[in-house]
Formats: structure tokens, C-alpha cells, sequence
């Protein structure tokens, strides 16, 4: 199914080099850019078992963990003994490979 998926950029994006607490106005250092364009998004569930998961908490790792994508939503990342997945869950068994969780 396609949507109409608009992303803004906008004063967040923009920063003076070295400050920390101020954003200068945005006429000094660019121009807001709004960007819509069509997107697929997927349908269903899907879980990532088998995974090592490094979750930036130091340096934990947690082995054969599961990452749950709902449509197009993060839902869970965790110990696989953590969630109870439905029959309706698409389960792809990626083998110990290694993921990182980030929020962008």
C-alpha cells in the first residue's frame, strides 16, 4: 500500500558550530526543506529471532534476542523469553547476526 509520507526539516536540524543550548535563526544558515514522497508500508508482523542484539548499555549484548517490526514500528527488542508471538508473525532466523537498535 502506497502513503503519502511527508518529512520536514526544519530548526532542529540546523545548529551554530560550538553551541550547545542555542539555535541561530534559521535565515543564517539555511533553508527548511519539506520533502513528501510515496512510500510502501508493509503490512503485518515480523520477527528477527537469533539475534545479538548490542543495546548501548555499556557493552551488553543480549544473545538470541528478538527484534518485533509491526507494520513499520519497532514494538520489541529483547530476550526472546521476553514476548509470545502470534501464528500470524512472519519469523526470519537471522543465524547470530548482530544488530543495533537506534533511535534516529
Amino acid at each position: 500500500m502506497n502513503i503519502l509520507e511527508k518529512v520536514s526539516i526544519g530548526d532542529s536540524c540546523f545548529s551554530k558550530e560550538g553551541a550547545l543550548d542555542s539555535i541561530p535563526p534559521i535565515d543564517t544558515l539555511g533553508t527548511k526543506i519539506d520533502l513528501a514522497i510515496k512510500t510502501n508500508k508493509p503490512k503485518g508482523k515480523i520477527a528477527f529471532k537469533n539475534a545479538n542484539i548490542i543495546t548501548m548499555e555499556n557493552d551488553k549484548v543480549i544473545k538470541n534476542g528478538i527484534v518485533l517490526v509491526d507494520e513499520n514500528i519497532i514494538k520489541y527488542v529483547g530476550p526472546a523469553s521476553g514476548i509470545n508471538l502470534d501464528k500470524s508473525t512472519k519469523i526470519i532466523d537471522v543465524n547470530g547476526k548482530y544488530t543495533k537498535m537506534a533511535i534516529s
